[in-house]
């Protein structure tokens, strides 16, 4: 699933409506993201995506454009009601460990090793359709 930037911050009001704190998402309008994965709680959804920080980050969907609704294959689906019913959709590992962001945050060695090979991993498969569609000029 890939994403495209539509603008990088939410109102004041949206913050308040979506309980959410202040804060700077570190987007840059009409870049593309790749999307690791996405969280539906109570209706609202919001996307881990890899930031211009150089960081796993998170940010609500509002502030995007899907421009490619296809799952990487390896996502897999986790219902979670002990916070409060949420859905995620995403790579198994980012997901089901709850203290794999903490960890990649705090730049521990094993996980922040296996982050990047998963992100190599993650990018070459959003890749796939561009160069599967690839059409020469001349045709």
């Amino acid at each position: 699933m890939r994403v495209k930037c539509i603008r990088n911050e939410l109102t004041s009001d949206e913050f308040k409506h979506y309980g959410l704190p202040e804060q700077d998402y570190y987007l840059e309008v009409d870049k593309i993201y790749n999307v690791y994965s996405l969280t539906n709680r109570r209706g609202f959804n919001v996307i881990d995506y890899y930031s211009d920080s150089g960081y796993l980050s998170f940010a609500p969907l509002i502030l995007f454009e899907v421009i490619d609704n296809k799952v990487n294959p390896s996502w897999e689906i986790v219902f979670d009601t002990e916070d409060g019913d949420s859905i995620e959709l995403g790579l198994k590992p980012i997901i089901e460990n709850k203290y794999y962001w903490d960890d990649l945050i705090e730049s521990e060695p094993r996980v922040s090793e296996h982050f990047q090979k998963l992100k190599c991993i993650f990018e070459a498969y959003s890749e796939i359709d561009d160069i599967m569609n690839f059409k020469s000029e001349n045709v």
